[in-house]
């Protein structure tokens, strides 16, 4: 395999709601602060202290709201902590803002885990439920199967071709990996070589971001929250550059792999509250107990292909 220069453009995208809806998705590792999580209401007229804003839902206690402010246009700013209850586990509720016709609610969900790495990681299933993907990802436990050509929901592709008319666009979800910086990117089949373009890396951990490498929405080397690409090949695969080897959705052609599968991809139709179409869930496996979580990618605007 060979290893290409940096392509593309990244683009900036922000947390905020549909005029009735609003999704947040967070994770805490034990003995560190966790990421706070952020979202913009538009439409609310009432002011900060007649406004009701209540939790509902089983995991209600495990969230708090850190910063609330107005600002113009009726625009209602929220910063929310979450604070699991538990050490371990995935947690979920909703905020109920306002009253009467003008409610908006904003969905809740929280993975906790005990300490960093190892068995202390989530299941890929937690995960995918903290996005509202309804993905089966093939078992509810830690380390799912690495033999088997698909397992739950999961389909028998390795590439992607783009979708006419669409942008091409790489966001990470979750990483639960040793700490350090990992690129990721394009895997180009040029003949019987395979050429691997890189398009960003999942950033090291750093003082402000000490669980960046055991999270959901792990920060980009970038400083982005995704990437586009400008211009993508006619099909491609992707890999992530892991500390034990280079994992591909291309199964069997992973060098130094002790598995076959490196990564499963899985079909997203429903995201964040919204119906998505041409989109994709890639989980990496980067050693060998089958996790699936080392990186997980949602990838849009293409078609999956064998």
């Amino acid at each position: 395999m060979r290893l290409l220069p940096f392509l593309l453009a990244v683009v900036w995208g922000v947390t905020s709601s549909e005029a009735e809806q609003a999704w947040v998705s967070m994770s805490k590792v034990g003995g560190f602060k966790g990421f706070k999580g952020q979202v913009a209401l538009f439409g609310v007229k009432e002011s900060l202290e007649s406004l009701s804003l209540e939790f509902r839902g089983p995991g209600a206690d495990s969230f708090v709201i850190s910063e609330a402010r107005k600002e113009e246009n009726n625009l209602l700013f929220l910063e929310i902590e979450f604070q699991p209850t538990a050490e371990r586990g995935y947690f979920s509720a909703e905020l109920m803002v306002g009253t009467g016709e003008k409610q908006q609610l904003v969905q809740l969900r929280g993975v906790a885990t005990q300490a960093l790495e190892g068995k202390n990681e989530p299941p890929l299933q937690e995960l995918l439920k903290a996005f509202g993907t309804a993905i089966d990802a093939g078992g509810d436990q830690l380390a799912l199967s690495t033999r088997e050509q698909t397992i739950g929901d999961s389909i028998a592709a390795s590439q992607f071709e783009p979708v006419k008319n669409s942008s091409v666009t790489i966001t990470p979800l979750a990483r639960y990996s040793p700490r350090g910086e990992t690129p990721f990117g394009l895997v180009i089949p040029e003949g019987k070589e395979l050429l691997l373009q890189p398009v960003d890396a999942l950033a090291a951990t750093t003082p402000t971001r000490p669980d960046s490498h055991q999270a959901i929405r792990p920060p980009l080397a970038s400083g982005q929250p995704a990437v586009t690409l400008a211009d993508p090949p006619q099909r491609f695969g992707l890999f992530l550059k892991a500390h034990q080897y280079t994992s591909l959705t291309l199964p069997g052609r992973a060098t130094g792999a002790p598995i076959k599968h490196t990564a499963r991809i899985y079909p997203v139709r429903q995201f964040e509250g919204k119906v998505l179409q041409n989109a994709y869930v890639v989980g990496f496996e980067e050693a060998s107990n089958g996790d699936y979580q080392d990186a997980v990618f949602l990838i849009e605007g293409v078609r999956a292909v064998k």
